[in-house]
């Protein structure tokens, strides 16, 4: 292309050679001057054309490129489609296989089943269908035989055809024919029953199972059972529980001994008589020996009545003493430890801390007050006696409730000291706390969250005493502290006997009826828990503290022991 414009440019110029040569011998003077201007334009027309043939040239140049590239483009079209023929045929054989992989994966699964049951049916000699049917038709001649046995004092004479039925089912179980036909014949037999009798039953099964499903919420708690014939198994003669234990066991059972502080202090004075008649075997060492025989009047402590969270902190301090004991030590020598440690937890967690708690509270106690308390408290009782030897004048409103109206107890007690008393019924609560100054409570324990435990019935009283901006005070040792956490009254608690509840009924109502109704379900929950919040300040021997603080004084407690 370039080759063909050197060319032309070439043939131009020596064109324009030999048109300028002739012209310049030929010319004259006078036509010089015209040849002169004429030759400019001649040569600017010959210039125009040269630089039209050259862009001529210049397309046709392109024109040919053109078509000389055009196989090469068609060529490059061709291979890309070939690649794209060529992934395509690639991808369709990676789903053939994935497929083929799949089926025989599949092929394979079903056969490794059909062998399991082939081993399964060479082994037991029954498939799991068989064995689903035999429990099913195992199940039927069951309920059938209790549907029969429960209509038996109304059946009729046709019944016989039932019972018939009935006796044939199990002997095809035995066989291992189970089939449909005793199913079929177990329920023709229900069916000749009588319907009435037959809604009796179910009426019956449905007032029972009611009443399982209601208690099964409260199931992992322990029923007292307000008696002591359980515990007839438990004799004097080859029992080896101590007869103080013994005593004091059935005293809780029957009521007699009541109120967390009395409790552990009876069970400790026990145990201290435990010590002191302990003989040593020969074969044991001391420190196991004891332990074992405190752990079978533990035992039997825990049939007469559950244990109070105080009894089980002085159990386990008990224990740990025990744990201290060296093998090699005299046995006279070790159980005068025991008892000197006994001794000293009664006299500093008991005696002392309710002088210490009864010296702080009242000083709370003013002029005029008036002070609303709840049942009865030993340690509330020694408070307010305090305060009125003192010269204080105050007035006290016991409340109280059912079933065992303990503040009848408070209330004889302070009236014969002379404190003026006001006795009331819980459910007059909102109404008389208007007129009250401060709430003074006892407590059963303190938990580790801030949760009071007390005689069921004080979280109702804190709460009314809340909402009238009554300040609550609440009276408790520290050996009462617990490391458990609650917020509710269902995840540990006691159940008190049912047949308290039915007492003072009317003379129309029939206690027997009351107690064979299906669909009544009697409850005597013993404590329940009352919310830090509601609660303003605890009266302790180490001082007045928040509800908190109780896992501060746990930890200085277990610094001070170890």
């Amino acid at each position: 292309m370039k080759a063909s414009v050197e060319n032309v440019s070439k043939k131009s110029s020596k064109k324009n050679k030999d048109c300028n040569g002739p012209q310049a011998a030929a010319g004259s003077a006078s036509d010089g001057r015209k040849q002169q201007q004429t030759k400019p334009a001649g040569e600017s027309q010959k210039l125009a054309m040269n630089r039209v043939e050259v862009s001529e040239v210049l397309s046709k140049g392109d024109a040919a490129s053109a078509m000389r590239a055009e196989p090469t483009v068609k060529s490059a079209a061709k291979v890309q489609e070939t690649g794209n023929d060529a992934n395509s045929a690639v991808e369709k054989t990676k789903a053939q296989l994935k497929a083929e992989r799949r089926a025989a994966f599949e092929a394979q699964k079903a056969a490794q089943l059909v062998a399991q049951k082939n081993e399964e049916k060479e082994a037991g000699g029954k498939s799991k269908a068989d064995l689903r049917a035999e429990r099913r038709a195992l199940q039927e001649a069951q309920r059938a035989a209790k549907m029969q046995t429960a209509v038996k004092p109304g059946k009729e004479p046709g019944s016989d055809d039932s019972a018939a039925g009935i006796s044939a089912l199990p002997k095809k179980l035995v066989t291992g024919q189970a089939s449909s036909n005793a199913n079929v014949e177990g329920k023709a037999s229900r069916q000749d029953q009588p319907q009435d009798a037959a809604k009796k039953v179910a009426k019956k099964s449905t007032g029972e199972s009611r009443k399982q499903k209601e208690l099964h919420l409260l199931s992992h708690l322990v029923q007292n059972p307000g008696t002591v014939d359980h515990l007839r198994s438990y004799g004097l003669s080859g029992s080896q529980i101590h007869p103080a234990v013994l005593r004091i066991g059935l005293q809780m059972a029957e009521g007699v001994v009541t109120g967390s502080n009395s409790r552990c202090t009876k069970m400790l004075c026990a145990f201290r008589s435990v010590i002191r008649d302990y003989t040593c075997h020969a074969n044991k060492r001391i420190s196991q020996d004891i332990r074992e025989q405190l752990d079978c009047d533990i035992k039997f402590l825990k049939e007469c009545r559950p244990l109070s969270v105080s009894m089980q902190n002085a159990i386990t301090f008990l224990k740990g003493q025990i744990s201290e004991i060296q093998d090699t030590e005299a046995a006279e020598k070790v159980k005068e430890k025991l008892v000197e440690s006994i001794d000293k937890f009664i006299y500093e967690e008991l005696c002392l801390a309710k002088k210490q708690i009864t010296y702080e509270a009242q000083k709370k106690i003013l002029h005029g007050d008036v002070i609303l308390t709840y049942s009865s408290s030993s340690l509330v009782k020694s408070v307010l006696k305090t305060a009125h030897e003192s010269g204080t004048n105050f007035r006290v409103v016991i409340a109280d409730s059912r079933p065992k109206l303990e503040g009848r107890e408070m209330c004889d007690y302070l009236s014969g000291l002379g404190i003026n008393c006001t006795y009331i019924l819980i459910n007059a609560v909102s109404y008389i706390m208007r007129e009250v100054t401060k709430v003074m409570l006892g407590a059963h324990s303190l938990l580790a969250n801030g949760y009071v435990m007390s005689r069921i019935g004080s979280s109702q009283i804190a709460l009314v005493a809340k909402a009238k901006n009554v300040p609550v005070l609440v009276c408790c040792e520290t050996y009462k502290f617990s490391e458990r956490v609650h917020t509710d009254s269902f995840v540990s608690n006691e159940l008190g006997a049912t047949a308290e509840l039915l007492t003072s009924l009317p003379p129309d109502i029939k206690v027997d009826d009351l107690k064979d109704s299906p669909f009544l379900t009697l409850l005597n929950l013993m404590y329940d828990v009352t919310p830090p919040q509601f609660v303003d300040m605890v009266i302790t021997e180490k001082g007045i503290l928040p509800c908190t603080s109780v896992p501060v004084v746990l930890r200085m407690r277990n610094a001070a022991g170890q």
